[in-house]
């Protein structure tokens, strides 16, 4: 089994990444949940254990549990993960700003809720993938994380317009938002998040089956002022001064 203790970890660790390297079950609890890394995690401020299949609540809870100071958490598709580790992530980790947790069935709506309000810096948030999820969970991180700036709903396909209005109703300094394939969003979300969002600076709409080509445009025209190329007429992908079309 793999060892931490091999590293050279230095006396006040900031940053902490555990790979998968091609086999994720070599990554366990016991890995990170040896004593002497907890001890070192006060300063611990970003951690990454992203498609650690191995790990489980056990582990990354002792982690938490160590970590007042974590800013930014990666546990997108850590498959084992249960509710219970949403809920130390909203207990244990008040000045987190980024979440990643892309690919968590577990994921659900009240759980979203007591990481926003636990969570209120939130920044970056991603919950791609998590099918558990419905515009309720959005909403409420919405009206929880004034601060919001970027968001990946993308897969998530029980997302309709309420969950885009709420967060353009609530996320005025939004600059970047992810919602390919969720097929229920319409042009009157689009035109919310036009009229809502004075800072957005990309949006990715592909394969969102309910938008017609122009919808992706809708923001682009509204901020003309910011746009120094020329719009598509078929982009799914609008990115201000470019235009693409994503295949």
């Amino acid at each position: 089994m793999l060892d931490i203790r091999i590293l050279d970890l230095p006396d006040q660790l900031g940053e902490l990444i555990i790979e998968a390297l091609g086999d994720a079950d070599l990554v366990d609890d016991a890995i990170v949940a040896q004593q002497h890394l907890p001890n070192l995690c006060p300063h611990l401020r970003h951690l990454n254990v992203s498609q650690c299949s191995g790990i489980s609540d056990t582990g990354i809870q002792c982690l938490l549990r160590a970590c007042p100071a974590l800013e930014s958490l990666d546990i997108a598709e850590c498959k084992q993960l249960t509710n219970s580790t949403w809920l130390a992530v909203a207990t244990s980790c008040p000045e987190l700003r980024c979440i990643w947790a892309k690919g968590h069935p577990s994921l659900q709506d009240a759980a979203l809720q007591a990481i926003a309000q636990g969570c209120t810096h939130l920044q970056r948030v991603s919950v791609a993938e998590c099918n558990s999820l419905t515009d309720t969970g959005v909403q409420l991180l919405a009206s929880s994380c004034a601060s919001l700036q970027e968001l990946d709903i993308s897969e998530c396909r029980k997302m309709t317009d309420a969950a885009v209005l709420a967060v353009a109703a609530h996320c005025a300094e939004l600059r970047r938002l992810r919602m390919s394939w969720c097929w229920n969003v319409t042009a009157h979300a689009v035109e919310a998040l036009a009229n809502g969002c004075a800072g957005l600076i990309a949006l990715n709409v592909s394969d969102c089956w309910n938008l017609s080509d122009h919808a992706a445009c809708v923001i682009a025209e509204r901020r003309s002022d910011a746009c120094h190329g020329t719009i598509v007429p078929t982009a799914a992908y609008v990115e201000f001064g470019r235009v693409h079309h994503c295949e």
